[in-house]
């Protein structure tokens, strides 16, 4: 991977509530697939970076989002025709 490609990767991040609009879930549910000990971790799902002071900014960085909501798809998509059995 290029270095242009990873600087402009990491310009572009979503707070919070940028990540809510595209994946429209609750913030349990977020934290849920980050939590290793949740029934309902997710390894696959992008961890935020911390910037700011202290670190208590959190944001994710666009492109990872984007790779695993392709990646879901993908998924969803392949089990739906398993269970049609197509």
């Amino acid at each position: 991977m290029s270095i242009e490609k990873v600087q402009s990767d990491v310009r572009r991040l979503l707070r919070k509530r940028q990540l809510q609009e595209l994946i429209p879930v609750a913030n349990g549910t977020l934290y849920s697939w980050m939590d290793k000990n949740s029934p309902y971790f997710d390894a696959s799902f992008p961890l935020p970076i911390r910037l700011g002071g202290g670190g208590r900014s959190i944001f994710w960085i666009a492109s990872e989002i984007d790779e695993w909501l392709k990646t879901w798809a993908d998924k969803s998509r392949a089990s739906a025709k398993v269970n049609k059995g197509v």
